[in-house]
């Protein structure tokens, strides 16, 4: 399995057009078997989790991964594990917001996403 892992010490600075670029080559080497996890988001969309049969919310790049390179395999839910909306800091702070639970879900779907793909793109 591999894992790519693409980062940033700036927020919009083209991570997601970087992994836009690297998924379409890699597609072509890989064509049924690429992941993609943005294990935090912080601008959110809502859309259908096929899995919890519910709407939930996601990072909207996300959804424009899922889309344009068709991976449906993948469901929301593993796709964008924590999402940091507006309050957050504070919640955290205050301790309504437990750090281990979180880990523990973005642990959780990269694993679930390494298992049916080659290649993870960890955003």
């Amino acid at each position: 399995k591999r894992p790519i892992y693409v980062a940033a010490t700036h927020q919009h600075v083209g991570k997601t057009t970087t992994c836009l670029a690297l998924i379409s080559g890699l597609k072509k080497r890989f064509p049924h078997s690429i992941g993609y996890i943005k294990p935090v988001g912080q601008q959110h969309v809502p859309v259908h989790s096929d899995n919890l049969n519910r709407s939930i919310r996601v990072d909207k790049d996300v959804t424009l991964i899922r889309e344009h390179f068709n991976l449906q395999h993948i469901d929301y839910q593993y796709m964008s594990p924590v999402l940091i909306p507006s309050g957050y800091t504070k919640d955290y702070i205050d301790g309504k917001i437990c750090r281990d639970e979180q880990l523990n879900k973005i642990l959780e779907a990269y694993r679930v996403i390494r298992e049916d793909n080659e290649v993870v793109m960890c955003e």
